[in-house]
């Protein structure tokens, strides 16, 4: 971004380009169409970033539904955890 107040002119024509890009409807947004979605649950979603960062800093193959898995195993457990000291309660 240019600086606002040395470039208020590119600052503002950045912006609106910005601000386009978190449009759902744009043509060039950032939110993902309803075919790419990729239904991890909110509270999985740190894990499911991490994940998807680490494996792409070590340049493995990427794979990233396989991180769905990993999210869907893991909130499975917590779940089960939760359930079981109800249980014991």
């Amino acid at each position: 971004m240019p600086h606002k107040i040395f470039e208020e002119q590119k600052f503002l024509e950045k912006a609106r380009e910005l601000k386009q890009r978190f449009d759902v409807h744009s043509s060039n947004t950032y939110f993902l169409s309803d075919a790419e979605q990729k239904n991890v649950p909110m509270d999985g979603m740190p894990i499911f970033i991490e994940k998807s960062w680490s494996i792409i800093r070590s340049q493995k193959e990427l794979n990233l539904p396989d991180q769905r898995d990993m999210v869907a195993n893991y909130r499975c457990n917590e779940i089960k955890e939760e359930a079981e000291k109800i249980v014991e309660a």
